[in-house]
């Protein structure tokens, strides 16, 4: 209860809570909401809405969406939180039993408010936040100043530089502000011989480097069956703006972003990682993993599996 207590103090008076119950990331109303959602991640970042996903009886994941001039929260992690803390938060705020789809969004308070037993519409959605008192001041200075939210932002088009890869693919993402970044030629060093490892989990490698109109990228595509070609594609300036904006990665340093397969950033680095064992290790405890590796049937080289 305690945690529980200390983890909405956290996020009160800063941030709005919107919570996602849902017995798994393969269920239908979950897969709805989510595709639904990243396709208005800026207005939801307006909003200074925080994302907490119940997975489940213990699963939890948080996601603090923020706009690209806001500095990042530093006192409250993205990564997977207390487990116990599931039942707890379910409890507080009325949310439905772990095998039912709900979700529900707080205001400043984190008080407990209306339950959604399905996805509403984004607009429906925004509606309720915007019905919030806190919004009405909010709403007068976003009114007289600069839309935050450009409508070319929200063209679908623009969602398929992270779409397309979504349940296919998972995303290593790195992100420099050069091509000449130390951190960032040490991160490709690192991946240099990582080709079946990384290709059997079945990961696209992308590198954003650059600013403003200096900016250059590409994909990396790598063979599922852990041999043969990989496929380098190239990404236009407004793909790279775009992924930046939608995963919220601050363009003038260095970071690198593991998103899994349903969207959601898994682990957020700083600082290059010699090793990839960490990610590895993230990714072969998921269900969704281990029914890969039963149908492959396939295991690298010891001495590419230990990076």
């Amino acid at each position: 209860r305690a945690a529980l207590q200390l983890f909405l103090e956290g996020l009160k008076g800063t941030r709005r809570l919107l919570v996602i119950s849902t017995p798994s990331r393969d269920a239908t109303l979950f897969k709805q909401l989510r595709e639904e959602s990243q396709k208005h991640l800026c207005q939801l970042a307006t909003r200074k809405v925080t994302v907490a996903t119940l997975v489940g009886q213990g699963e939890l994941t948080l996601r603090h969406l923020r706009l690209e001039s806001e500095a990042p929260l530093s006192d409250q992690s993205e990564e997977a939180s207390d487990p116990g803390l599931v039942p707890l938060l379910r409890a507080e705020l009325g949310l439905s039993s772990p095998d039912l789809f709900s979700m529900t969004v707080t205001d400043y308070d984190m008080k407990p408010g209306r339950v959604f037993e399905a996805p509403p519409s984004a607009p429906a959605l925004f509606d309720h936040i915007d019905s919030f008192p806190s919004r009405r001041s909010e709403k007068e200075k976003e009114r007289k100043g600069r839309p935050p939210c450009s409508q070319r932002d929200l063209q679908p088009g623009a969602e398929s530089s992270l779409l397309r890869f979504l349940s296919k693919r998972r995303l290593l993402l790195v992100s420099a502000p050069s091509e000449d970044d130390d951190s960032f030629q040490q991160q490709l060093s690192a991946l240099a011989d990582q080709e079946c490892p990384l290709g059997i989990r079945h990961f696209a490698a992308l590198q954003l480097t650059g600013v403003g109109d200096k900016v250059s990228g590409s994909v990396q595509l790598f063979p599922l069956n852990g041999h043969g070609q990989t496929e380098t594609e190239l990404l236009s300036g407004n793909d790279i703006k775009h992924l930046r904006q939608t995963l919220q990665v601050n363009k003038d340093y260095f970071s690198m972003l593991f998103v899994e397969k349903d969207g959601d950033v898994k682990a957020w680095f700083p600082s290059p990682l010699w090793s990839l064992d960490n990610i590895y290790d993230l990714v072969d405890s998921t269900e969704t993993r281990l029914q890969e590796a039963k149908l492959q049937g396939r295991r690298c080289p010891e001495a590419e599996e230990g990076g």
